[in-house]
């Protein structure tokens, strides 16, 4: 037995020392320029080593390249696609020779990789990821392609590929470098097929600010197509422009890449922004122009998730005062082409809540278009609108068209005016247009017809039956007692046309079990103030609307007229008009032969 171990022991001694010797025996002059052809003959691409290039040991046999560059494709930027600090390779020499690239692991430590895309299309990997011919010059004399003297690669496979504090550019036509930095790229086996599962951790700067990336796949390739299955992604967006509780962001679905059709699908998509949730799928198609089909599909959406953070110190108070005041101007949009529908089941707000939402839109370059937005309920009615808007206008060009019904319009007053002069069931349709989005733009630009009626209903500040019987117990000599400042109607009808600044009110029409109104007036938006006319007619004396004590006013056309603000309207019973004789003369009983026997001594 000890002479069976000392004879292995000679053995492995003897195999150790050849391979050294023949290790030494090696012109990695040599070795590097035929790797260098077989490059050039295989991609067309120049591959340059400028460092030293040794045999490393531990933890297996490979070689050490340093400071390698592999240049960038015909048709793109000048500057190498990569640039590798120290690469480390696990070589499998003999089956290189004949014709099989075996390698180990690939370490690549502090690697540059840029990537590109032109207007076409075209990025600087596609020569790398599709199969091309290369194009030889014929030899002068004979006409025929020299013949190379690089073996040519019939199959290979590689261990693996480590990147380590790497940095990534994407050039892109259509808007400004995106860099990734700290870089960690790691690959399970790769073969022929293609499979492989991938990871990778970066950190995306976008100015001062960053955002942490982290995502896997197991990658496989169908012709030219590549498949990412069990895709996850996850980023923390540290960002002070986004909402703190949709910073965290988590991502999985299954990704699909065509490079040569320009296109990526991302279906089966379940995805969480913070407490957001959604699911849906994503089609892109980004050259020769960028196109986008989404449908998302959302349970909840609080507003509150998405308030912007709040500002830190004067300055930035000032700023985001400003950015208030000023239009957004989207003229500067790339061309785009957006398709996008999202259905949401329910939308807190602190001021209303809605269920049932969904929302079809379109962007055509810089032309955009709500097909609909339809609210199955919202202040327990339902809503629906269309419209467009020409984002290559500024102020930005609008239209809109909304169809509302049997909304509660009290609560919605108050959250769009801070107050809420009418209650009701409110519903409205119509053609608005206007120019800019700002409060200050909507109310000078808007223009338009909206037809608006309100059922069941109440007028909040005025008691229209108190106040006739004031003015009746005026042309007595009397006063009235206080009363609750409210009228009560069962419909209303407004007419309005809208100029800029204005709102016109062509036809007003109510009705109630004690009056019947009509008239006509306007308002103007910027100063919120009031100039209507109403004829009211007393047509009952339900004497729980205390219209028995209006008896002697039935059937008499009563001007009211309302001035004065939004805040504070100002209501009043025009007795100048009243007293003309026409009227007088309607006036029955005591109260007409009163009036016109001496009515100068009754008003000064």
């Amino acid at each position: 037995m000890k002479k069976i171990l000392l004879l292995l022991g000679a053995l492995l001694l003897l195999m150790v020392s050849g391979l050294g010797i023949f290790m030494a025996s090696i012109d990695f002059s040599a070795l590097q320029n035929r790797l260098i052809e077989q490059v050039r003959a295989q991609t067309g691409r120049e591959l340059s080593v400028k460092g030293p290039v040794s045999w490393r040991w531990y933890p297996s046999l490979g070689l050490q390249v340093n400071d390698l560059t592999l240049g960038n494709a015909p048709g793109f930027d000048p500057t190498p696609m990569l640039q590798v600090a120290q690469a480390d390779v696990g070589l499998g020499l003999m089956a290189l020779l004949s014709g099989r690239l075996e390698l180990e692991q690939i370490r690549l430590m502090a690697p540059r990789i840029l990537l590109q895309r032109r207007a076409d299309g075209k990025t600087n990997l596609d020569d790398l990821l599709f199969t091309s011919q290369t194009t030889q010059v014929p030899d002068a004399q004979t006409g025929a392609a020299p013949a190379s003297t690089a073996p040519q690669i019939t199959s290979w496979s590689v261990a693996g590929i480590d990147v380590q504090g790497g940095e990534l550019t994407i050039v892109r036509p259509d808007g400004p470098p995106l860099r990734l930095t700290r870089l960690d790229f790691h690959t399970t086996e790769i073969s022929e097929p293609l499979h492989s599962a991938v990871t990778m951790k970066a950190q995306l700067d976008v100015g001062a600010q960053q955002i942490q990336l982290e995502t896997s796949a197991d990658v496989s390739r169908q012709q030219d197509r590549f498949l990412f299955n069990n895709w996850q992604l996850a980023t923390i967006l540290q960002l002070d422009a986004v909402p703190v509780p949709v910073r965290n962001i988590k991502a999985a679905g299954r990704l699909e890449l065509d490079i040569q059709q320009h296109k990526v699908l991302l279906d089966t998509l379940t995805a969480t922004m913070g407490p957001l949730a959604l699911t849906g799928k994503l089609d892109v198609q980004w050259a020769p122009v960028l196109r986008i089909d989404s449908s998302f599909q959302t349970p909840l959406l609080d507003v509150a998730w998405l308030a912007p953070p709040s500002p830190t110190g004067s300055k930035a108070s000032r700023n985001d005062k400003a950015i208030s005041n000023q239009e957004p101007d989207l003229r500067g949009l790339p061309e785009l082409f957006w398709h996008h529908r999202w259905q949401i089941g329910e939308i807190k707000h602190e001021a209303m809540q809605l269920t049932g939402v969904s929302w079809e839109s379109s962007l055509e370059k810089q032309l955009f278009t709500l097909q609909r937005l339809e609210i199955d309920k919202v202040f327990g009615g339902r809503m629906s609108i269309s419209g467009q808007s020409d984002f290559a206008t500024y102020p930005l060009v609008w239209r809109l068209k909304p169809d509302l019904h049997r909304l509660q319009i009290q609560p919605l007053m108050l959250m769009a005016l801070g107050k809420a002069p009418l209650s009701g069931l409110a519903s409205a349709s119509g053609e608005l247009s206007g120019l800019g989005v700002l409060p200050t733009s909507l109310r000078r630009h808007t223009q338009g017809t909206l037809w608006v009626t309100v059922d069941d209903g109440a007028m909040q500040g005025i008691n229209l039956a108190a106040m006739l019987r004031d003015a009746k117990a005026k042309l007595k000599g009397k006063t009235q007692p206080h009363t609750v400042k409210r009228t009560d109607f069962s419909a209303l009808r407004l007419d309005m046309m809208l100029t800029p600044g204005l709102a016109r009110f062509s036809k007003i029409k109510m009705a109630s079990p004690l009056f019947r109104i009509s008239g006509q007036g306007l308002t103007q938006l910027e100063r919120e103030t009031l100039d209507i006319d109403l004829d009211v007619a007393v047509v009952a004396t339900s004497k729980g609307q205390g219209g028995a004590e209006l008896a002697d006013l039935y059937n008499l056309t009563i001007p009211v007229q309302i001035i004065g603000t939004w805040s504070q309207p100002d209501y009043r019973v025009q007795l100048g008009s009243l007293l003309k004789l026409d009227n007088i003369k309607q006036l029955p009983g005591k109260v007409g032969k009163g009036l016109e026997s001496g009515i100068g001594k009754l008003f000064h």
